[in-house]
Formats: structure tokens, sequence, C-alpha cells
């Protein structure tokens, strides 16, 4: 049964599902497992929230932004934007988009450091099973790899022939796997 106001719904052989991609449901299972059907979504999402205003100060710092600065942008994310209300509301929309940002700064975070493009492929498929139109950022994360230089060059194209497909390939490895899931996961409950 669902509540009769609640419109965000796929119906399909008389049962209704909803279209949510499943990673924010299975961060809160731990949680759930503890504490059962009391446990407080909006606790979780203010934890989250947290850890993502840190990963932020991280982010900021592979950036190589100093301290002050990095202390106001950091504050700023945290306290002066819509993220915060989205971690002190925490329903299931707004625990969804925070969860998406925790994966997807991880991804960031990857790109300015070591840049293990499996990682970040993984973390950027973590951050579409939890918001789908995340996958839309995926440029962001391949166009360097084919312009280095940040300059559209059909030259520079064909001379990084081999590197854009060991690194671009790569990534797109590590994005499988949470997509592969995804797919699975809407066939076996669609069947």
């Amino acid at each position: 049964n669902y509540p009769g106001y609640y419109l965000d719904l796929i119906l399909k052989d008389g049962k209704a599902y909803l279209p949510n991609p499943p990673l924010p449901a299975i961060i809160l299972m731990p949680f759930v497992a503890i504490w059962g059907t009391s446990t407080d979504e909006v606790f979780v999402a203010n934890l989250v929230g947290a850890f993502n205003v840190v990963l932020v100060w991280i982010l900021l710092k592979r950036l190589e932004i100093s301290k002050i600065p990095r202390i106001l942008l950091t504050a700023l994310f945290g306290f002066g934007t819509v993220y915060y209300s989205a971690s002190i509301i925490g329903t299931i929309c707004f625990f969804a988009h925070l969860v998406a940002i925790t994966f997807l700064l991880l991804a960031q975070i990857e790109f300015f450091g070591k840049r293990r493009t499996f990682l970040m492929g993984f973390f950027l498929g973590l951050s579409f099973l939890a918001r789908q139109s995340v996958i839309l950022s995926l440029p962001f994360f391949i166009y360097p790899f084919i312009f280095p230089k940040h300059k559209f060059s059909l030259n520079i194209l064909l001379k990084q022939k081999l590197r854009i497909s060991k690194d671009v390939l790569t990534l797109l490895m590590g994005l499988a796997i949470p997509v592969s899931f995804q797919t699975f996961y809407n066939f076996i409950r669609f069947i």
C-alpha cells in the first residue's frame, strides 16, 4: 500500500513501484537493521550532509584554494545554499540528492587528485544510483583526457588516441558496474 497522495509511481500489473534509484535505500539499510522502522531518515541525512561539507573542504584543498577562502566557500556550501535545506529536511527526494552529491564529490576529489579513472567512473556510477541525471556530468570527467590542453584540436585527438582509449575506457568500466546494477535491478523488478 502507498499513500493516496503519492503521485510519483510506476504502475505495472496491479503493482505500484517507486521510480527512485536504489542507492539511498541501500545506504539506509544498516540504520534500519539497527533501529527498524523508527529510523530517523532526517538524522541520517544530517550525517550525510555533514560528511559532504567535509568532502567539499577536501575538494577545495585539492584545488589549492588558500585557507580563508576555503573556509568561506565550505561554509557557503554547507549553510548558504539550498544544500542546507536538503540536509535538514531529509525526505526521500532530498536524501537522494545528498547521496548523489556525496559520490559526485568523491569523483571530483579523485579527478583533482590521483585521477584513478576506474574510481572516478565508479563514484560517478554510484552517484547515478542515487540520481540518474548525474550521468550528464560524464563529459566533465572525459573531456580532459581527450583534450588535455583544454582546447579542441583534431590533431590532438588523433595523437592522443591510445591514451584516450585507456583512460576513457577505464573510466567507463568503473561506471559500468553501478549502471549494470541499475539495469539488473530494473530487470528483476519488472519481469
